[in-house]
């Protein structure tokens, strides 16, 4: 039995000249984390490598990928776009849709039993497949297509 559909975070982590910024869409209730994005988007920014908040995130599974500049400009468009969080567009829903839309991967998380529900559980499961495919590392990363 792994984690239930509600459990679990889902987020990306941007490496750029040594230094490393993480992004997740976060709901302005969560009490855990500090609200820290533009004033009206869920999108928070370096909570999940802030040494405050180690111990809220296990990191279960990762993909990783060398963009080229036409990518990390794709990247750097969503990041600083207004984001919302709701029942359906929570931080497993927009990490997959960010993956599809930078690496053209089909990432997907969507839970089996609704399909407009997605999960980190999901997300993570997806992860495993294609990682047993197409293995990545942060020393072998991905080239997107």
């Amino acid at each position: 039995n792994g984690p239930s559909v509600t459990e679990g975070h889902a987020w990306i982590t941007v490496t750029k000249n040594n230094f490393m910024q993480s992004y997740a869409v976060w709901p302005d209730y969560e009490p855990k984390v500090e609200d820290n994005g533009w004033k009206g988007s869920d999108l928070r920014k370096g909570i999940e490598v802030d040494p405050r908040y180690s111990s809220l995130f296990r990191i279960r599974q990762s993909r990783y990928f060398q963009l080229n500049m036409k990518a990390q400009n794709k990247l750097n468009m969503i990041l600083h776009k207004y984001v919302f969080h709701t029942p359906t567009h929570n931080c497993a829903s927009w990490v997959a849709e960010v993956a599809r839309k930078v690496t053209n991967e089909n990432v997907r998380a969507d839970e089996r039993f609704h399909r407009y529900i997605e999960s980190p559980r999901q997300l993570g499961t997806y992860i495993q497949k294609m990682e047993s495919k197409s293995p990545s590392s942060l020393k072998n990363p991905i080239l997107p297509s």
